[in-house]
This record gives C-alpha cells, sequence and structure tokens, in this order.
C-alpha cells in the first residue's frame, strides 16, 4: 500500500459497512459455543452447569445481523455500479424463497432455517468482496490467521483441559447421569464416554473434524503463500511458513485422516499455482475435486463391509438417505431440522447413526430444501467456478488509508474475542483466558503483517484459492458447511476466494432479486423471533432457583466423604436461606427439610413456566418432555406422602401433554415410557392393562417412524409379554434381534449382552 488516498463514497461505506459486519458476525458465530435448549438439556435441580453459548434467541439474531450485512453489501455495491448477474439472482431467490416457505409454515424449521440463510448470505456477501478495493486483502488475510487462535485454544484443551474435564466428570458422575435420564452402561452413556474420553481439541464447534477442516484450510494457505513469496519477500514468507506450521500442529491436535487428505490436495494445488503457473488451476479444479469425493464415497459403497474402514462407509450411507429424503419431497425438501428424523425412517438398513445432517453440504441443502436446495447448490459452484488466481491484480488497496485497513483488522478480531470472552466469563478461569489473548494476539500479529506485506492480489488470491478448496473439499465429507456453529464462517472464507467480475453488460435485476430475497427472510427472522424470544424467557424462568437447588443437593451429597463437613453444612445453608427467604441453622435437621419445601416450590414454579414456555413454541418436542419429567417428579412426591389422587391427577396432566400432538419417534418413544412409568407407579390399578396397551401404541407409532431401533423393539417384546401375548412377543424377540444384527457396524448401538441372551430366549421359547 502506498500513500495515495482516496476518500470513500457513499457506496464505498455502505458496502465497506456491510462486508465488515458480516465478516465480524461469522467470526463471532464461530467463537461462541451454541446452547439449542438452555437450561434443560438436563435436570437443572439435579446438575445445572451455566450457559456459555448462544442460545436460540441470540442465534437468531445474529444470523439476522448477517443477512443485514449482506444487504448492505449488495446495496452499496448497487450504487458504486457493481452488479450480479441476473442467474445468480434468481437462484438466490428460488433458494431463499423455499426457506421463507418453510419459515412461515412451521415454527420448528425457524432456527435450523436461519443457519442456512446466514450461510447463504455470507456466500453472497463475501464474494463481493472482489469487487471492493482492498476487501480481498483484508478480508482474506484474517480469515486465514483464525486457524492459529483455534490452535492455541485447542492444545490448551488437549494438554490442560481435558484432564481437569475427566476429574470434573468423574466427581459428578452419577448427578450428570442421572440429570440427563440416562443409566449406567446405556448406550448414551457409552458413547459419551467414548467421545469425553479421547483428548480431542474442539474449541467452540464441539466437534473435532470441524477443527480439523479451519487448521487445514489456514495451513494449506499460509504454506502455500510461504512458497510463493520466498523470493520476493523472504522475511514475509517465513512469518506465514511458521504459522501455517503451527496450523499443521494443530491439524494433528485432531488425528483427522479427512483433514491430513484435504490438507495434501490443498498443498499440491498450491504447488501446482506456484509452479506450473497454470491458469487452469481455479474453481473449475475445486468443482472436480467435490465431484471425484463423491465418486469415491460411491466406490467405497460399493465395496461394503470388506474393509475395516467405516467413517466414508458411513458417509456413503447418509448419501443413500440423503437421496431417498429428497425423493420422498423432491419440491421442498423434508425441512430444515427434519433431516434427523426422515433419515430414522429412510435409512439404509445397515447405518447404525441417526444422523442430524449427511455430512455434505450439498446433499444436506437438497435433501432438506428439494428445488431450493438444488438452486443453492448451483449458485455455490457458481461462486466457486469465480475463484481463480493468476490474472492481473484488479483488486489493489493502494488507494485506501492504509491505516483504515489496520483498524479494520483490529475490530475483527478484537470484537468477536471480547464477545467470547464475555459468553464465557461465568466459567473462565484466569488460565483458561490466557490462550485465547494469546491466540487472538497472535492472529491479528499475523493478519497486520500480511496485510502490510505490499505483495499484490494475485498472491492473497493463490491462498485463498487453497483455502477455499480445503473448506469446500472436506464439506464433502464433514458438517462444517452445515453446522450453526461453523457454517456461515465457512462460506465467507469460501465466498472471499471468489473474485469473479460482474458481467459488463448486466442489470440490477439480478442484484435486486439478492436483496429482496435477503430482506424477505430477514422479515421473517424478525417476525419469528417473537416466540423464540418467549419461550427462551420462560426457560431461564422456570430454572431461575435451580442452580442453587442443584448446587445444595451436590454440597450434602459430598458430605461423607467430606474434610470440611461444617464449611460445606454453612454453603447449603447459605444457598438455602436465599431462595426459602428464612433463617436456616447449619445442621442436616435443618437444611433437609428446607431443601425439600424448597425444591418442591420451585419445581412448581417450573412446571408453570415450563407450560407457557410449551405454549410459545408448541411443537418443540424437548420443552414438552422437559414439562412432564417436572410433574412426574412431582407425582412421585405426593405419593410417597401418600396422597395417591393428586399424584395420579399429575400422571394424568403430564400424559395428556402427548394425546393431541403429532409426535417424532422421540415424543413417541418418551411418552411410551411414562405409560410404563405409570403401570411401575401403581401396579394394582384396575386400569394396569389399558395404560400397558397405551404404551404399546406409542412404542409401535416410534418404531414405525425409526425402523430400524432394537431397543424400541426389545421394549414392545417386554409390553407383550406383560399384556400376555406370547406370539407378539416371540414377533418383537425376532425384531430385536434381526435389528441388533443391522447394528455391527456400531455394537455400541445395538442390544447389550443380557438384553440380546433375553431376546433369543424369548423368541425361542415354545410354550
Amino acid at each position: 500500500m502506498d500513500d495515495a488516498q482516496q476518500e470513500l463514497r457513499l457506496g464505498d461505506k455502505i458496502a465497506w459497512a456491510g462486508l465488515l459486519l458480516v465478516a465480524m458476525l461469522c467470526l463471532s458465530r464461530a467463537m461462541i459455543e451454541h446452547d439449542p435448549f438452555p437450561w434443560w438439556q438436563s435436570d437443572p435441580f439435579r446438575f445445572a452447569p451455566p450457559i456459555t453459548g448462544l442460545t436460540p434467541r441470540w442465534a437468531l439474531l445474529l444470523n439476522a445481523g448477517i443477512v443485514l450485512g449482506s444487504c448492505l453489501t449488495l446495496l452499496g455495491n448497487l450504487l458504486r455500479g457493481s452488479r450480479c448477474s441476473t442467474i445468480n439472482g434468481l437462484l438466490v431467490l428460488i433458494g431463499l424463497g423455499v426457506l421463507s416457505y418453510h419459515m412461515l409454515s412451521d415454527l420448528e424449521r425457524v432456527l435450523d432455517a436461519s443457519t442456512i440463510t446466514a450461510t447463504v448470505a455470507a456466500l453472497v456477501a463475501a464474494s463481493q468482496a472482489g469487487r471492493l478495493p482492498g476487501a480481498q486483502r483484508l478480508l482474506g488475510t484474517v480469515a486465514i490467521g483464525f486457524a492459529l487462535m483455534l490452535t492455541l485454544v485447542g492444545a490448551y484443551e488437549v494438554f490442560v483441559t481435558h484432564a481437569q474435564t475427566m476429574q470434573t466428570y468423574e466427581q459428578s458422575r452419577e448427578s450428570f447421569l442421572a440429570a440427563r435420564g440416562w443409566s449406567d452402561g446405556s448406550f448414551e452413556t457409552l458413547a459419551y464416554e467414548r467421545r469425553l474420553r479421547n483428548p480431542e481439541p474442539l474449541a467452540w464447534f464441539g466437534l473435532t473434524n470441524v477443527f480439523a477442516t479451519f487448521t487445514a484450510a489456514s495451513a494449506a494457505g499460509l504454506l502455500s503463500l510461504a512458497v510463493a513469496w520466498w523470493k520476493p519477500k523472504r522475511h514475509i514468507a517465513a512469518t506465514a511458513g511458521i504459522a501455517g506450521l503451527i496450523c499443521v500442529f494443530g491439524l494433528m491436535l485432531t488425528g483427522s485422516k479427512g483433514g491430513y487428505g484435504v490438507l495434501l490436495i490443498g498443498l499440491t494445488l498450491g504447488a501446482g499455482c506456484v509452479f506450473l503457473r497454470s491458469k487452469r488451476i481455479d474453481g473449475r479444479v475445486i468443482v472436480g475435486l467435490c465431484v471425484l469425493v463423491l465418486a469415491a464415497l460411491a466406490l467405497r459403497g460399493v465395496i461394503g463391509e470388506q474393509l475395516g474402514e467405516r467413517s466414508l462407509l458411513f458417509r456413503w450411507q447418509y448419501l443413500v438417505g440423503s437421496v431417498r429424503i429428497w425423493l420422498h419431497d423432491p419440491l421442498f425438501g423434508c425441512g430444515p431440522g427434519l433431516f434427523q428424523d426422515r433419515y430414522a425412517l429412510l435409512k439404509p438398513a445397515l447405518s447404525p447413526e441417526d444422523v442430524a445432517n449427511p455430512h455434505d453440504v450439498v446433499f444436506a441443502w437438497i435433501a432438506t430444501l428439494g428445488i431450493g436446495g438444488l438452486a443453492l447448490v448451483a449458485y455455490l459452484v457458481r461462486v466457486l467456478l469465480g475463484i481463480r488466481h493468476a490474472e492481473d491484480d484488479d483488486n489493489p488497496a493502494t488507494n485506501l488509508d492504509p491505516g483504515l485497513f489496520t483498524r479494520f483488522a483490529l475490530l475483527l478480531v478484537i470484537i468477536p474475542t471480547l464477545l467470547a470472552l464475555n459468553m464465557q466469563a461465568s466459567v473462565l478461569t484466569a488460565s483458561e483466558i490466557v490462550p485465547i489473548l494469546i491466540g487472538a494476539a497472535v492472529w491479528v500479529g499475523l493478519s497486520l503483517t500480511l496485510l502490510r506485506s505490499a505483495l499484490d492480489g494475485r498472491v492473497i488470491r493463490l491462498g485463498l484459492l487453497v483455502v477455499a478448496a480445503v473448506l469446500m473439499v472436506h464439506a464433502m465429507i464433514e458438517v462444517t458447511g452445515t453446522l450453526i456453529v461453523s457454517a456461515s464462517l465457512w462460506a465467507f472464507m469460501i465466498g472471499i476466494a471468489s473474485g469473479r467480475p460482474h458481467p459488463v453488460a448486466a442489470k440490477r435485476s439480478g442484484s435486486l432479486m439478492m436483496i429482496i430475497a435477503l430482506l424477505g427472510t430477514l422479515g421473517i427472522l424478525l417476525m419469528r423471533w417473537g416466540p423464540i424470544n418467549a419461550w427462551e424467557r420462560e426457560l431461564h424462568a422456570a430454572a431461575a432457583d435451580a442452580t442453587r437447588v442443584a448446587d445444595a443437593h451436590a454440597l450434602l451429597d459430598a458430605l461423607e466423604f467430606s474434610p470440611d463437613r461444617d464449611v460445606q453444612l454453612g454453603q447449603a445453608m447459605s444457598l438455602l436461606s436465599k431462595v426459602s427467604r428464612t433463617p436456616l441453622r447449619p445442621t442436616l435437621d435443618s437444611i433437609l427439610p428446607a431443601l425439600d419445601q424448597v425444591e418442591y416450590e420451585a419445581r412448581q414454579f417450573a412446571i408453570n413456566h415450563l407450560g407457557q414456555a410449551l405454549d410459545a413454541r408448541p411443537r418443540h418436542t424437548q420443552t414438552r418432555v422437559a414439562l412432564s419429567q417436572q410433574m412426574l417428579w412431582m407425582a412421585s412426591v405426593l405419593q410417597a406422602v401418600g396422597e395417591d389422587d393428586r399424584a395420579s391427577a399429575q400422571w394424568d396432566a403430564a400424559l395428556a401433554l402427548f394425546e393431541v400432538i403429532s409426535m417424532d419417534a422421540g415424543g413417541h418413544r418418551w411418552a411410551g415410557r411414562v405409560w410404563e412409568g405409570r403401570v411401575s407407579a401403581f401396579p394394582q390399578s384396575p386400569d394396569r392393562e389399558q395404560w400397558l396397551r397405551f404404551a404399546q401404541l406409542n412404542l409401535e407409532q416410534a418404531i414405525k417412524l425409526a425402523p430400524h431401533d432394537p431397543q424400541t423393539a426389545l421394549r414392545l417384546m417386554e409390553l407383550a409379554i406383560d399384556l400376555g401375548d406370547r406370539t407378539g412377543a416371540q414377533g418383537w424377540a425376532r425384531r430385536a434381534i434381526e435389528l441388533h444384527e443391522q447394528t455391527r457396524l456400531d455394537p455400541l448401538r445395538g442390544l447389550s449382552e443380557d438384553e440380546l441372551a433375553r431376546a433369543v430366549w424369548v423368541a425361542d421359547d415354545s410354550g
């Protein structure tokens, strides 16, 4: 950058404001965890960790902000005379039109639809960066440097936090499992502990392969830049090379085979660009690589179980299920957030998992949105085809104030970092803040070094091409492009690499169609925010005293082995005194009755507010289940003190929640469990057989919606035995055995040895 400066015009200011807003929000989204069901994913009266993630109402607003920023970018470029092609405008209009249809038809589709909307909006905005002088250089270098922070945070997780997490889990294991309704040795417990015991870097994504995507992309991009800059700028090349090696270390922490593969692909492309100087290495190559990956998955599917490798076979099964889902609803798709339910119904028999998306952004969009997904995939392909590197430097930054770029870069790093720290303030220790701050400092240092390198846009586009290739290819086998935490940043980084100029003869219609489509979805998001906000507000109110009750239980549970018995009694007394507003003594005789009374009143209060939350979001199964759990707790307490009539009324109220609404398989399984629980609670009731039949009806409906679950078949076998239906029991036993055999690719999902032996005995019983 030289000293020549030019004042920004109105269109420039609007476009820059939009791009910076989108960039900051995409980075912020990738640095804050997601909490889809605040407080109530487990029983907060038993285990109540603080909220450290972005909850639905704030996630909706953040996604709406990305859409708004994209509109501003388009408007600013339109005022500058830079337009989008009509074809691109039409594709985005169709895709977002189908998304709008889903958001208007069902509140439960809004959250996932908002993620797709924000992903598309980020792609649209970032693909405009090539038309704004200096934008590719600024946004590209900042985005590439993000993986440095990820690596430092991930290393701290692996070498420090993991041991602390395991120690905390072991100390609170019983309450943790009880709060989630998991039993020791269940599939949920075994699967959770299998992942928990593996020291992996997750950062804010919760999935190590997403972490691997970004570290591999940045590593390949930075190392390619190092090679390209070695002769003209060795000190800059060395900086990029060291940063790239740090990202390679981050990738090594994950152990991701797919991550290593895409890193090799990225480095090969980078070497080809530098040494062959071929103009044919561009977006067409990226599209071709994606096709080759899909072909490799198809080949893996043909080979089947003959190979010991399973992960690629699973991904092929996901794609087969996606195609079946799309063929089931070819026009509008299954709808955002409903993939898992449809996959459970339509998946290949040997697929052991009920995944929420197919680990492939292309098939996820098509299965979810039908023709809308096809339109968005076509738009994504057109953006990829706009990626190039071996052109003249048509994106210079020499006419703008270098200090302005420095300030922009600082904002892009500092604001997301502060937001992430603020969200985690309640759980972060001083030592845990250090790697985040160091990561931010290194990130800033790299970004400013690359910004001030004075190299032209051709070199920057080389790095961005490599980054986009890695991100796109890995998105063919991973969830990075669809996960709520990572999807918008993934799309933004791909869009930055696209430098396609607008057609000379382009009309305003393309840009206007995009703006109209984005504004339409923005209006729907804001309209739907009201009930989501009301729902979440009631969830918070319902858990108002839960933390104190949970902490008091934890303190009392630890008394037996505690050397500081008096201290813990004093802490429990203090906690309960704040809630009960009555003076207590630091003795068990004083504390235990107070705890029982406080918990009873708090759960009654929770029931009222969970009911209001359900009114705001009536089709949310988890809210319905959480409300029923509180009612059943009240019923057990009432029955324990001999008030059977009031207890029975609570059972009636809990079961009534599941009588008048269309539910997914999980809802029916839970309803069946509640009916079975009522039989256990009142074993002598004359209505016992009727209750068993209601349980049977719900479980039969569950297995119709998820026909590959051996546990449901086993429960239906036991119900048939209780009802005296020997023939039916044998039929369900054989079904359970058959489904168990189909889980051989992941034995944890099948029956335990005792369960299988029981099913075999019932199936073979002749009398």
